[in-house]
């Protein structure tokens, strides 16, 4: 086997060898790209069953808060951890990986293979209390002041909210 050293050792060896090289750099960014995915996957996905959660706890508040047997003690303090329920909420939007936040709302593409056109790609959208909801109102009116608050006694529309939430 000869070595090739420069291209007056055999052009068409370097040729190929240059070639080689391109495709083995190539196969070996789409190995680290691929195993870098599952990282990524599994961060969004423990982050939204973080989510989730949260908003069990402001539903569970919410169910907790009708009628008249809740003292206005107790409804203050149902409100505090509704509210404390969505600043965790928005500090889990401010996730990120390898420095890139996860809850954007943007596509989040992955190379699948060694060639560029080999992607897949996963929609995370924004996870934030002023995302989250629908045309009636967010997942922030449901805060202290807001006009599906446990103060404002409009359930309805907090149930609406949170479902919507949800779907999303």
């Amino acid at each position: 086997m000869q070595r090739l050293n420069s291209a007056s050792d055999g052009p068409a060896a370097l040729i190929a060898a240059t070639e080689l090289q391109a495709q083995l750099t190539s196969i070996e960014k789409g190995i680290a790209a691929a195993e870098r995915t599952p990282g990524m996957l599994s961060v969004a996905d423990s982050g939204l069953a973080q989510a989730s959660r949260l908003l069990d706890r402001i539903q569970g508040n919410l169910v907790a808060s009708t009628g008249n047997t809740a003292s206005p003690q107790e409804k203050a303090a149902m409100q505090s951890e509704i509210d404390a329920a969505l600043e965790a909420l928005d500090r889990l939007g401010n996730t990120s990986y390898s420095g890139r936040r996860v809850f954007t709302g943007d596509s989040v593409e992955f190379l699948l293979g060694s060639e560029p056109g080999q992607t897949a790609s996963v929609n995370l959208g924004e996870v934030t209390s002023a995302d989250l909801g629908n045309a009636s109102g967010t997942l922030s009116e449901l805060g202290s002041g807001g006009e599906a608050s446990l103060e404002s006694g409009n359930g309805e529309l907090a149930e609406e909210i949170i479902e919507a939430a949800r779907q999303e």
